[in-house]
């Protein structure tokens, strides 16, 4: 990630912490549909496709902490 882009002011919604076009997640709404509708597809494959979906979101929520972790920490050290 690109720490400089932390807390950099934006045009039209002001001063923001973490811009979204940086984001981290795997698992976003278009990849959920997808995975729902394949377990809808594909019952027999129900485990596995559950245990796939649970280890990418895990992914993502590990990301988005890190991501905002990294935010938030820059933001203090230029405050000190």
């Amino acid at each position: 990630m690109d720490r400089s882009s932390a807390g950099k002011a934006n045009n039209i919604r002001g001063n923001q912490s973490i811009h979204f076009s940086l984001t981290a997640g795997f698992m976003e709404g278009t990849e959920t549909i997808l995975f729902f509708a394949a377990i809808i597809l594909l019952p027999q494959y129900f485990p596995i496709l559950a245990y796939a979906f649970a280890g990418l979101t895990l992914m993502s929520a590990l990301a988005w902490v890190t991501l905002a972790w990294h935010a938030f920490r820059d933001k203090l050290e230029e405050s000190d």
